[in-house]
């Protein structure tokens, strides 16, 4: 059977496009080092990709809440262990000034009194501690001060200003977890809950009172107080954190499986396509030049006959 030359010049017109469009999308691969850089390269292939992807993000991103919640749950630890320091100091001051004389003496009292005022406005400062220029023990309330003087009061007592908020942060697929403990749980206001500054505030009235069984009557509360800061730091540096570096470190894993199965899925072997586009190049070259010595001395019209 002839073979015409217009069927010679269609045989290497398709032959050169064929091979020019490889070249393309080697060199689109070679670029992006991508397999697949558009649905119509593989569309199931891009389903899975696109899968992967949107589960890596949410995986990210459940890292990222994990990191930033971590920093606010440190921050409460910090303060709260300061606080429980605070108030061993306050029971150690009332256990010593509960004493008669001549033990203990007017002076002394009067002394121990500035001492307490020392206590409560570094405690003051405990409880307005910030993460992130976002107080902690405010509740929901991050940019309002939670506690300060009650302009009201005439005894010195303090205010405070956040509500019982609990900010929850997603930790894994329905699963969430509270990066902060209200002011009113910790430092008291809530029910069922120790005022911890109404405390030491009646402690310094007593003392400057000069009033011995006063400040002795403190004690069990004082005690209560210190309970209720450590009770709230098992749960928050305890219970909390450690969930949430158990959660964590599984999530960190599942992160480098699934990076793995997107790598396979959607990486290039750059060997491979570098390779392949060199031999594409060489058979683009080789085709050129059968197809110019087949037709070369032929003309336009031989070719449309």
């Amino acid at each position: 059977m002839r073979v015409t030359d217009s069927a010679l010049f269609r045989q290497g017109t398709r032959g050169l496009q064929d091979t020019v469009g490889k070249i393309a999308r080697l060199q689109e691969q070679l670029i992006s080092e991508k397999k697949i850089n558009r649905p119509s390269d593989d569309p199931v292939g891009m389903r899975r990709v696109l899968h992967l992807s949107s589960l890596q993000s949410k995986i990210n991103q459940y890292v990222r809440n994990m990191d930033r919640a971590e920093g606010f749950i440190q921050g409460a630890d910090i303060a709260l262990q300061n606080s429980a320091d605070l108030l061993l100091e306050a029971q150690q001051i009332a256990l010593l000034q509960g004493q008669g004389a001549p033990i203990v003496d007017t002076q002394s009292r009067l002394i121990a009194a500035d001492q307490v005022d020392q206590i409560i406005d570094q405690m003051m400062r405990m409880a307005n501690t910030q993460v992130e220029g976002e107080f902690i023990f405010s509740g929901f309330k991050t940019d309002v001060l939670p506690y300060q003087p009650d302009p009201a009061s005439t005894t010195g007592a303090i205010a405070y200003g956040g509500d019982g908020g609990v900010i929850q942060v997603e930790i894994a697929p329905g699963v969430s977890i509270g990066r902060n403990v209200s002011g009113d749980q910790v430092f008291g206001g809530a029910a069922g809950t120790v005022d911890i500054f109404g405390v030491l505030n009646d402690l310094r009235i007593a003392l400057r009172a000069d009033d011995p069984t006063a400040v002795s009557n403190t004690l069990v509360t004082l005690n209560s107080a210190y309970e209720q800061v450590i009770r709230t730091m098992a749960d928050i540096s305890g219970a909390r954190l450690v969930r949430m570096r158990d959660t964590r470190e599984y999530t960190l894993d599942m992160g480098v499986t699934v990076a793995s199965q997107l790598s396979q899925q959607e990486d290039v072997d750059l060997v491979a396509v570098a390779s392949g586009f060199q031999f594409q190049q060489s058979l683009l070259e080789a085709i050129r030049d059968s197809t110019a010595r087949i037709l070369g001395q032929r003309s336009l019209l031989d070719f449309l006959r």
